[in-house]
């Protein structure tokens, strides 16, 4: 935890922290280990920033040259989270210069539209605020703050964003939500006609989510891989011989006459009625070659597979692949001892390399909230 981080400790040791709920479950992230955890955040990039985690903090470097009619680096939560929650997190703006146009934000985002609690500046000659944005409007207040916390509580459909200042909440503003699954979001953002042009640094640190939901992450219980009509067997009988203990599977998918693989995965859960449902890959491909993922959810009232994400294209680095669940959650988890099932398939779609393309996996896991 670094400097600005323990501003927001002084508040909790104080009793400050304003709305309390009943909370089933924390999560949370002090990125203190220097990488980022891949079973709680996906890293998207767009125009030139940068995010990683250094020095106690998770980093975001926004070049001079970043350009786009929007443009940004964020953490996108793996977890959704479904019920009442209390999330915040620390923020630092260790390189700000004078009119630079960034964002720096905390948003709640669902399937069709997003929220953020930000610390902001308009652009250059412009304002220095705290901005609360529901999409329809937005609320702000002039600040000077160079650090302190974002947060935002949700209580059933009602949402409210606060910020911290001198060791209290204050509130930026609140709305009507949906009350359904959304994600939580870390980045920072701009825009070709309010960015000033100029190399900035902001850091985050201490994020946490009370959520009054239970969460599971789930490892596969059984497995079985076909890989068109040549093999069949399990994800270790197919593995490429691999010293690396944080590799699910490596296995061989024929590119020729049978150009698929398909892999079949078991979990159990205690959750039998889910208000959140996801499937959570993270694999990348090592050959040269065009491949895309799809994943599939087992519907047992209907004893057949539904597609839950088409075909994405593969990458030659590690990245996650996310497929929610839609409609009636219960329908994919077997009621009599909580079982799912996930079916994902792997397809050349291009010129096939000469070598036949090998598929890391890091972990392939269920995510379930009620």
């Amino acid at each position: 935890m670094t400097r600005f981080g323990l501003q927001c400790r002084a508040a909790l040791a104080a009793g400050l922290l304003g709305p309390t709920m009943a909370m089933a479950s924390t999560v949370g992230d002090s990125f203190d280990d220097g990488r980022t955890d891949a079973t709680l955040w996906t890293v998207q990039t767009e125009g030139g920033p940068t995010i990683r985690e250094t020095g106690g903090s998770c980093t975001v470097e926004v070049p001079a040259t970043s350009s786009g009619s929007i443009f940004y680096a964020r953490y996108v939560s793996v977890p959704m989270f479904v019920g009442d929650f209390d999330a915040k997190v620390d923020y630092a703006l260790d390189l700000w210069p004078a009119g630079n146009g960034l964002r720096v934000g905390l948003s709640i985002e669902d399937a069709d539209s997003g929220m953020a609690c930000e610390r902001t500046n308009f652009g250059p000659g412009l304002q220095e605020v705290y901005l609360a944005d529901f999409g329809a409007y937005t609320l702000w207040f002039p600040t000077s703050d160079t650090s302190g916390s974002l947060r935002w509580v949700r209580t059933g459909e009602n949402v409210a964003a606060y910020c911290l200042q001198n060791g209290e909440w204050t509130l930026i503003g609140g709305s009507h939500g949906s009350g359904g699954p959304v994600r939580l979001t870390l980045w920072v953002w701009s825009h070709d006609g309010n960015f000033g042009h100029q190399d900035a640094r902001i850091l985050f640190d201490d994020f946490f989510v009370q959520d009054s939901a239970s969460h599971r992450r789930i490892a596969p219980e059984t497995e079985t891989v076909r890989t068109g009509k040549v093999r069949s067997g399990t994800l270790q009988d197919l593995a490429d011989d691999d010293d690396s203990s944080q590799i699910l599977a490596k296995f061989l998918v024929p590119n020729m006459s049978a150009p698929i693989v398909r892999v079949d995965l078991t979990y159990r859960s205690d959750l039998l009625q889910p208000k959140a449902l996801s499937s959570v890959i993270r694999m990348r491909h090592k050959n040269a070659g065009s491949y895309v993922l799809r994943t599939f959810q087992f519907d047992y009232p209907a004893q057949s597979f539904v597609e839950t994400m088409s075909g994405r294209p593969t990458q030659a680095a590690y990245g996650n692949f996310i497929a929610p669940c839609q409609g009636v959650l219960s329908r994919f988890v077997r009621q009599d001892d909580g079982q799912t099932g996930v079916r994902f398939e792997i397809a050349v779609t291009g010129l096939a390399s000469a070598q036949l393309p090998a598929f890391e996996f890091e972990f392939a896991d269920q995510f379930v909230a009620e």
